[in-house]
């Protein structure tokens, strides 16, 4: 019986664990873990721009695509200088002619600036091409540092508007009126679109912090990279700078991607644009935007999308991508290999694409002049061949005494040194004169964040330092649990639609709530496991009302015992007694007849056997 209560606790709190444990599947990508890696040959690039410098040399024609990429990868090559040239259109710094979308611009770009070719107004066009990002709603947030109730003051132009801020830290009166409605959550001011290129000063009087948030008209709500600090009745200043880059039929999101891209390459400020890829990216994820934006703006939410959607810690190959897996590995590489620390799925990658290699040391999943471009400079950069025309650099950093490459300008000023013209192979490097010292998260005038505590600003590539943040740290909120995908498939919005209603059960950042459709708010339930469950209950309860049946199951089981019934014979045919009659002559008198005993019945030995220890077993 104990046993039988004991298997009831285990069978139920198991049901239990399981039934509650598959309601959150998701893998925390946030710990780290130690793989190892096995080195790659150094004979994987020395084949591979032995392979694309030979194809090169042999072909007497390429494709605008295949010359662009190629002189990324090598530099200057005068056959595909000579094509890049004939591609771009006579009265104008842009390509193809015929159409001059910025992404091939872009690329253009790049490839000159490799070649040594002067790109100037190449960069020139493209910054032209920015215009105001449409199909984005933005709010001011204003927090006091004490959560504690007060009053501020927004101005702009010639307007001042008196503010209260509650003690829960939503908007209270005076919100209502010019360029500013409460946000459905009630936590911000709504800024109308009529008013997105004004500048609002901000002043409180409690110390107080404020910041830009936007969202795509419903979709998630971000939170600028700048949060700005002040104290009492001093002032604040913010300004709605959201831009795209523009073709003729409006903004181009994969041309954007690429532009940010190489004007972050080329040391081109570009954070007027993050708002726009980051809002628009998951209406384009074919274009594997995480693996730009990690490049342009790298944060720890891009760091894990790239890392979820890398195929058995081999390779990247994005659902609907027009350019198939090596240049999607490219670009994570790209991304990823972007700071002086190694990333384990960047070596992982590279075991991977030493076996793909094929023998004449070519990648090809697409056209293995692109494929094999953009993998060498990727993975396995080298200076690059330079032609007349000025603008592209001059040799590599490590030729110059006493040189490094850095990735901070105003860290190689302190450190008494000034940016050269020599080249360095990291993307977002420049040669510094002098050796930078390494910074400290508080020498970089940065904040470390605890493991309880996330960075709300920007992250500082300081090394060995954990999380060093351009702003204070704040303390961890809940992570988003509304589903993205699936039946359940919701939004995280700042008010609910009119065919949608706010579920309980889901949780959103940023004061937003997770929408579902209508009549699919409700808690949800495995119904499968449940059921199970209940089963297991029942079984258990049969187990304990036929449990003597089941002792005697068992125990002849375990131990090889047959039972059989007990049989017994007939009952002894009576004894007539008579009265002997007179005996003939010469007959002899009868021998006395034994005395008459009752005939017993032999026990089954077996059987007695087997319930002597049935009730030793029971008196256990």
């Amino acid at each position: 019986m104990k046993r039988l209560v004991i298997a009831f606790i285990i069978l139920s709190l198991f049901a239990f664990y399981f039934v509650s444990g598959a309601e959150d599947t998701k893998s925390d990508t946030s710990k780290a873990t130690t793989v190892t890696v096995p080195e790659v040959s150094q004979d994987v690039p020395t084949k591979g721009y032995a392979c694309l410098e030979a194809k090169i040399k042999n072909q007497s024609s390429f494709s605008l695509e295949q010359a662009i990429f190629g002189a990324i990868a090598l530099g200057y090559q005068k056959p595909l200088i000579d094509k890049i040239g004939a591609e771009k259109r006579s009265n104008d710094v842009c390509w193809p002619a015929s159409s001059c979308d910025v992404k091939t611009t872009a690329q253009v770009a790049l490839a000159y600036s490799r070649a040594g070719q002067a790109n100037e107004n190449i960069i020139s066009w493209l910054e032209a091409r920015k215009g105001g990002a449409v199909g984005l709603t933005w709010y001011l947030e204003i927090d006091i540092t004490d959560h504690t109730p007060s009053t501020c003051t927004v101005s702009y132009d010639s307007t001042q508007k008196e503010i209260s801020i509650l003690g829960d830290m939503k908007i209270g009166s005076g919100a209502s009126t010019g360029c500013f409605t409460p946000s459905v959550s009630g936590y911000w001011l709504r800024i109308s679109d009529s008013c997105l290129d004004k500048k609002f000063t901000v002043s409180c009087k409690k110390d107080f912090v404020t910041t830009l948030l936007y969202e795509k008209v419903g979709g998630i709500v971000y939170i600028s990279s700048e949060t700005h600090n002040a104290g009492a009745d001093a002032t604040t200043t913010e300004q709605v700078n959201a831009k795209c880059f523009k073709n003729a039929q409006g903004c181009d999101y994969e041309g954007s991607l690429w532009a940010a891209l190489v004007l972050t390459h080329l040391k081109k400020d570009i954070n007027d644009v993050v708002p726009y890829l980051r809002a628009m990216a998951e209406d384009s994820p074919q274009y594997f935007p995480s693996s730009f934006l990690y490049f342009v703006v790298p944060t720890q939410d891009q760091y894990g999308e790239i890392v979820q959607r890398q195929h058995s810690s081999k390779f990247w190959e994005i659902i609907g991508s027009p350019y198939k897996k090596f240049y999607d590995t490219s670009l994570a590489i790209l991304a990823l290999d972007r700071s002086s620390n190694p990333r384990t799925e960047v070596a992982q990658a590279k075991k991977y694409l030493e076996g793909a290699q094929s023998k004449d040391g070519c990648w090809n999943a697409r056209d293995n002049i692109v494929d094999t471009s953009f993998i060498l400079f990727s993975g396995w950069p080298r200076a690059a061949a330079q032609g007349g025309g000025g603008g592209g650099g001059g040799s590599l950093c490590s030729a110059v005494s006493g040189a490094s490459c850095e990735t901070d300008k105003s860290a190689c000023i302190s450190a008494g040194g000034k940016e050269l013209s020599n080249q360095c192979l990291k993307a977002r490097e420049f040669c510094c004169s002098v050796k930078v010292p390494t910074q400290s998260c508080t020498g970089a005038k940065g904040f470390n964040c605890k493991e309880n505590e996330e960075c709300l600003g920007t992250r500082l590539d300081i090394s060995n330092s954990g999380i060093c943040c351009s702003i204070e740290c704040s303390p961890k909120v809940e992570r988003e649990t509304c589903p993205s995908s699936g039946e359940l498939k919701g939004t995280c919005r700042s008010g609910c639609g009119d065919n949608e209603e706010q579920s309980s059960q889901f949780t959103c950042s940023g004061g937003t709530v997770c929408c579902l459709e209508k009549g699919k708010a409700g808690p949800g339930a495995n119904w499968f496991l449940i059921i199970i469950l209940i089963l297991l209950i029942i079984l258990v309860i049969v187990a304990i009302v036929y449990r003597d049946k089941i002792r005697v199951a068992w125990f002849s089981w375990r131990h090889g015992v047959k039972t059989s019934p007990v049989t017994r014979g007939p009952p002894p045919a009576p004894v007539m007694a008579t009265r002997p009659g007179p005996r003939p002559p010469g007959y002899p008198r009868p021998m006395a007849r034994p005395p008459f005993r009752p005939r017993t019945v032999e026990k089954d030995k077996e059987m007695e056997e087997t319930f002597k220890k049935l009730k030793e077993m029971g008196s256990s």
